[in-house]
């Protein structure tokens, strides 16, 4: 995912170079409504919030903060799981993430 950073000469000695870019917004619904449904929620219920989910961080998400928040999910099982509360999560976890940005390393 850094691949931006990488030095040319140190990518030549890769023989296979794979980028993951983020989820546009079409994987990002898709992805939205699958999971929600997967952790017993309904495209009814989903529906309404189709524009925000498509918008939201539009540089950032990833299959990876479905992730999270499923598995943030899954503490509480016996709770019922909201669309916007999926959706709340998620950009929660998005915030988190541009938090972190900086310089890693010496300066």
């Amino acid at each position: 995912n850094v691949m931006n950073r990488i030095d040319t000469a140190s990518l030549r000695r890769f023989s296979h170079k794979v980028k993951f870019d983020y989820l546009t917004a079409e994987q990002r619904w898709g992805m939205f409504v699958a999971e929600f449904c997967r952790l017993g929620g309904t495209l009814e219920e989903a529906l309404p919030l189709q524009g925000r989910v498509r918008s939201v961080a539009s540089e950032g998400l990833t299959p990876g903060d479905f992730s999270v928040v499923a598995a943030q999910h899954q503490v509480n099982l016996n709770v019922h799981f909201a669309a916007e509360k999926f959706l709340g999560l998620l950009e929660q976890e998005i915030s988190v993430k541009r938090v972190g940005k900086g310089r890693v390393g010496f300066l």
